[in-house]
Formats: structure tokens, sequence, C-alpha cells
């Protein structure tokens, strides 16, 4: 099994690099539901640094809805639903990859990280949220046919909107 799913995170790990887009993922039931238990799991973990375990989840579960939410309707307006499965497991498939990059440094950082290394948390999490927007930028430029511009505002919107549903239900701790 394990040699199985190598390809696949290569796939993804390559996405993230800018290097493969949606496109090059199979339009797999089995894959985007693989992907889809990823991005919640890597979501939970992320989430655990902060939140208890039942709002973390809830938290990683909102997420996940909002991003088939986006993929959904961002390709519903242009007409490109028949692109969903290979968007969105290209979208929850990279963000499972890019959580699990960042999620080192958050548990450093929730274990009191301290000293010099502690001054570059804020920069590290800076750059690891813009790679995300650019990643999430790069999917939606190939999936819409749309340009990169454009595609980033889309990601900002995103990202926007989940930390607003997210906060909302959980409040401002989340």
């Amino acid at each position: 099994m394990p040699s199985l799913l190598l390809p696949i995170l290569r796939t993804f790990w390559e996405i993230c690099l800018l290097r493969l887009g949606p496109q090059d993922l199979p339009a797999s039931p089995l894959l985007a539901a693989l992907a889809t238990a990823a991005y919640l799991l890597v979501g939970w973990l992320l989430g655990l640094v902060r939140l208890p375990a039942g709002q973390a989840f809830l938290a990683s579960l909102l997420d996940t809805l909002l991003l088939a939410v986006l993929a959904r309707i961002v390709l519903w307006v242009r007409d490109l639903g028949r692109r969903f499965l290979q968007t969105y497991t290209a979208l929850a498939g990279s963000g499972a990859v890019l959580g699990l990059v960042i999620l080192p440094v958050l548990l450093w950082e929730g274990r009191g990280g301290t000293g010099e290394a502690a001054a570059l948390l804020p920069l590290l999490l800076l750059a690891w949220t813009v790679w995300g927007l650019v990643v999430m930028a790069h999917i939606l430029r190939h999936a819409l046919g749309i340009r990169f511009v454009t595609a980033v505002g889309l990601s900002l919107v995103y990202l926007y909107l989940a930390l607003r549903v997210v906060r909302a239900v959980l409040g401002p701790a989340a």
C-alpha cells in the first residue's frame, strides 16, 4: 500500500512546488476521499495546538466543507463542474501536505519555544500562509483557466471566509 501512495504524495508535493496542477491528478472519487480524510486529519492535528479536541475537529470539518464548497461554486460559475474531483483533490491533498510542513513549527511554538528561533516564528507562519495562498491560486488558475492574480483574489476570499466562519462558530479563540 505505501508504494501505491508514494506517487500520489509526490504529485501533491509537486503541486505545492507549483510544478504540477490539478489536471495531473486522476478524477478519482477514492483519491478525493483519501485527500479529504488527510486534510481533515491534518487540520485537526493543527487545531489541537490551540484548541480542545472537539473544537479542533469542528474547525477542521468546517474548513474542509468550505474548501469543497469553494471548489464547487467557482467551477460551477465557470461551467467547469466536470473538473471538481481533480480540483478539490488537489486543494485538499496539497493542503494536507502544507499542514504537515508547518505542524512541527506549531508544536514547537505550543511547547513554549523560546530564544532567537522564536523570533522567526511569525516570519515562518507568514511565509507558510503565503505559500498556501499561492498554491491554492495555482490550482484555481489551472482549474478555472483564469489569470493568476484573479486566482490569488479567490484564495484570499476563501481564507477570509474560512476564518470568519470558524470564528463565528467557535468564538474568537479559534
